[in-house]
Order: structure tokens, then sequence, then C-alpha cells
């Protein structure tokens, strides 16, 4: 009886163990990774974790046209927010640099990014009335900072490129140099 006892026990621990181990994720932002033999890999993100992932910032080494003032474009960074929410701020505002010096293994100094969400981040301003909608169906996407006072002007357009770490928006804008007619740009962002 003891015997049936303590072997009932073991098969309750080892039962609680596993299933205390079983990855947990969230099937709107991720999916399983599992090759053709059932083996699992991880997670990969869903269009919708590729945006949530981590915040984005214009790439800086694009022109694009959307801000007046390019010099404020090199520098604000943007976090979409599940809610549909926007949070932005400026790289000219942290209080402490999130890109810290490393040396790899063969003694070279170099730059990495810690990419962390704003609640993490030490931030002279956050800027919090944005909002952004996506459809995921014909990859349409508007970035809108609310009114503001930097003359940041929405970001409307189709995705072509969306990854967890890239987005390529292309966007029809008014160019009255070349005939008043529609053009088509690019806008390049990349996580930062």
């Amino acid at each position: 009886m003891i015997q049936l006892s303590t072997r009932l026990l073991f098969s309750f621990l080892i039962f609680i163990v596993i299933w205390s181990c079983h990855e947990k994720y969230d099937s709107a932002l991720e999916t399983p990774d599992i090759d053709d033999a059932g083996m699992s890999h991880g997670f990969n993100l869903t269009p919708l974790g590729c945006l949530l992932h981590h915040p984005w910032a214009y790439n800086d080494e694009f022109n694009p046209k959307t801000f007046i003032d390019s010099n404020l474009q090199k520098q604000i960074v943007f976090e979409f927010q599940r809610d549909g929410t926007l949070k932005y701020w400026f790289k000219k505002d942290y209080l402490k640099s999130p890109i810290d010096t490393v040396i790899d293994l063969g003694g070279n100094k170099g730059f990495s990014r810690t990419i962390l969400p704003s609640t993490k981040l030490k931030l002279k301003n956050i800027y919090t009335y944005g909002t952004w909608i996506v459809n995921f169906k014909d990859s349409s996407i508007k970035i809108d900072f609310g009114v503001n006072n930097f003359s940041l002007l929405p970001i409307k357009g189709k995705y072509i490129t969306l990854s967890s770490s890239d987005m390529d928006i292309q966007q029809q804008i008014f160019d009255s140099s070349r005939n008043k007619r529609n053009i088509k740009t690019v806008e390049h962002f990349t996580v930062f």
C-alpha cells in the first residue's frame, strides 16, 4: 500500500514537472516552430508579434520624406501597443543610453543595442497619444502620432516587408515638384 502511494506521488510529481516546463505562448503573437520530425525549436512571431516585439526607428541609411524636420525623423522611436495605441519618444531624451559598448572574442570594440520596451527605459519624455491600425489581409498600415508639436505626420501605406527586425512601408505621397502626381515612396524602419 505504501509502495503504491509512493509510486502515485512520484508519478504526480513527474507530471507536474513536465506540465510546468511546457512552454506557454500567445497564439496571436507567436506560433510553435516544429520541424517535420515533430521536434520543437521554439516559436516564430506572427505578423502582429513582429510589430509588437520591439520598438521601431527609422533606418538612418534611408532618406524618407515623412517629417518636415529630417533631424527629428532620425531621433524618433515608436512602440506599438496591443490595444492600438502608440508610444513614442526621441533618442535625445534618453536619460541612460540603451546603446552599450561590447568587446567581441577578437578584442574588437563594437556597439550593441539593448532593445527594451519603453517601460524599462529611463526617458525624459514619452508621448502616448498616438494610434495605429493594421490590416494583415491587404498589408495596409497607418501609424498616427496624434496631435503633436513636432510636425510628425501620419505614416499610411502598405508594408512590403515585415519581420522581427525590419519593416518597409510603401506610401503614396503628393509631390508638387512632379506635376502634382502621386508618387510611391518606401519608408524603411528597423528595430531599435
